[in-house]
C-alpha cells in the first residue's frame, strides 16, 4: 500500500492497535484484526467473497451492493461501491473514494462520543478505478430500531412520545454545535434505543456527512427537514434543539416549509421544481466545509 492510500483510512489512536492493514491484489486498506483472523483463506486474499458466502444475504443490488453476513456468529454489514458511469471514475480518480469518506465519518463520531457502528472493513480500488470501488462494512447495532417505527409504524403514546422528540432534539443539538452536518438525515438513517427511560441514537449512512463550525440556523434547520417529524412532537424537539428561539415559532417555520415541499411535489415536473427548490436553500446556507 502506498503511504498516501495508507493514511487516507483514518483511525483514532485508542483504535489503532484493533485493527490490520489488509492488501489484496485489487484492494488497500484496514481491516478489524479479530475479524480478519476469522475469514476464510479465500476471503483474505480476494473480500469478493465475502459477498458470495452461503450465509450471505443481499439487501440491496443496485448502484451498489449490500449484504448482511454472519462471521462465526458476528452479523456485519457489508457494502461495495461501483463506478456508475465514466464521470464517476474521473471524479473518484482523484478524489479518495466513498468507502473512504464513510469510514473516516465513522471514525470521527465515535471519537466524538456520537453513537454510529464501527468500521470493520475500509478498503479502496487498487487498480485503475481508485476510489470509485471500494468496500466497506460496519458492525450491527444491537437493540436499536430505526426512527421510522417511533414516529409512524407504531407511534408512541403521548407522554412518552414528548420525551422521546426532547431526547432527539437534544442530541441533534450536540451534534450540531460539535460542527457535523449528516446532509441526508431521514428517519431510516436514525436508529433509537430506550435504556431505563431515556433514549440514545445512532447516525447511519455518513457518505454525506461534513464538518462546519458554526452552523448557521438555516444549516440547522435544513439538517431536519428530511426528518419529517410528527406534528404533535415539533414544540417538545424544538424546546432542546434550538432553545434559543420560540419553540413554538420555530414549529411552525418547519411545519410551512415541509408543507410547501410537499405541495411543490405535487405539481406537473413536481420533483424537478422541489429539488430547485431544495438547492436553492441549500446555497444560501452554504458555507466552507470539510470532510472528516
Amino acid at each position: 500500500m502506498e503511504d498516501r492510500d495508507h493514511f487516507l483510512f483514518r483511525i483514532p489512536e485508542s483504535l489503532k492497535s484493533e485493527y490490520r492493514t489488509w492488501l489484496t491484489p485489487e484492494y488497500n486498506g484496514w481491516v478489524d484484526a479479530a475479524l480478519y483472523d476469522r475469514l476464510t483463506p479465500g476471503q483474505q486474499s480476494d473480500p469478493e467473497n465475502l459477498f458470495a458466502r452461503e450465509d450471505a444475504r443481499i439487501v440491496r443490488d443496485r448502484r451498489n451492493l449490500t449484504a448482511r453476513v454472519d462471521v462465526n456468529g458476528q452479523p456485519v454489514w457489508i457494502k461495495r461501491f461501483r463506478p456508475s458511469d465514466p464521470v464517476d471514475r474521473f471524479v473518484y480518480a482523484v478524489r479518495p473514494g466513498k468507502a473512504v469518506y464513510a469510514w473516516n465519518a465513522a471514525m470521527a463520531l465515535i471519537e466524538n462520543g456520537f453513537c454510529t457502528p464501527k468500521p470493520l472493513i475500509g478498503l479502496r480500488s487498487a487498480g485503475s478505478l481508485g476510489g470509485a470501488a471500494g468496500i466497506i462494512a460496519f458492525e450491527e447495532i444491537a437493540g436499536h430500531l430505526p426512527l421510522r417505527r417511533m414516529l409512524v409504524d407504531e407511534p408512541l403514546e403521548a407522554a412518552a412520545r414528548e420525551r422521546f422528540m426532547n431526547a432527539l432534539g437534544a442530541c441533534l443539538r450536540r451534534f450540531h454545535d460539535q460542527g457535523f452536518r449528516h446532509r441526508d438525515l431521514r428517519q431510516g438513517n436514525i436508529l433509537a434505543a430506550s435504556t431505563d427511560g431515556s433514549w440514545s441514537f445512532c447516525f447511519l449512512d455518513l457518505n454525506r456527512l461534513r464538518i462546519q463550525v458554526p452552523l448557521s440556523r438555516i444549516q440547522r434547520l435544513r439538517e431536519v427537514e428530511k426528518l419529517h417529524l410528527p406534528e404533535a412532537g415539533l414544540e417538545p424537539f424544538f424546546e432542546a434543539y434550538m432553545p434559543d428561539v420560540s419553540s413554538e415559532t420555530m414549529a411552525d417555520v418547519y411545519r410551512r416549509r415541509v408543507d410547501y415541499a410537499d405541495r411543490l411535489e405535487r405539481l406537473p415536473l413536481g420533483r424537478v421544481i422541489r429539488k430547485a427548490w431544495y438547492y436553492s436553500w441549500e446555497l444560501r446556507a452554504f458555507s466552507r466545509a470539510r470532510r472528516p
